[in-house]
């Protein structure tokens, strides 16, 4: 069986620019943008929900640290946090991790990767609607009893 990736720390170690007790933040290899970076648990996790509660506080402590650093080397005015769970959803590596892209104004409008795989291209009046009642149906099946 082949080795998980980011369990293979030789794979990226020459990438990481920060890492903590939990963590490696590196730079992506196919960046959708430059800054575009990887925050990966050291332990090998599958899911968001296989993550500790003081994994969750760090990764949230370090993004506010690391977060408007990013934005202030690249420029950029925004950016996307985005966590792909299951080849369902686009997960290319079956690892946990998270992406921050930075993003500019200069894109607005422009449609891109991340645009096409997280925003719906369709204009606004062409989007499909649901009723009411479905979101009703849908907001119960969420809703923790």
């Amino acid at each position: 069986m082949k080795k998980c990736d980011f369990c293979n720390l030789s794979t990226f170690e020459k990438r990481i620019y920060y890492q903590s007790k939990f963590f490696y933040w590196i730079l992506d290899r196919s960046p959708i943008r430059p800054g575009h970076t990887l925050v990966i648990p050291k332990r090998h996790l599958k899911s968001f929900e296989d993550l500790q509660t003081k994994e969750i506080k760090a990764l949230v402590g370090e993004a506010k640290r690391w977060v408007p650093k990013i934005l202030k080397t690249y420029k950029a005015t925004g950016y996307n946090l985005v966590a792909n769970i299951s080849k369902a959803a686009g997960q290319s590596v079956p690892h946990l991790h998270f992406h921050i892209i930075p993003r500019t104004r200069a894109e607005l409008g422009k449609l891109d990767k991340v645009r096409q795989i997280y925003y719906r291209s369709l204009p606004e009046h062409k989007r499909p609607r649901i009723i009411v009642h479905q979101v009703i149906q849908q907001v119960n099946k969420l809703k923790l009893k």
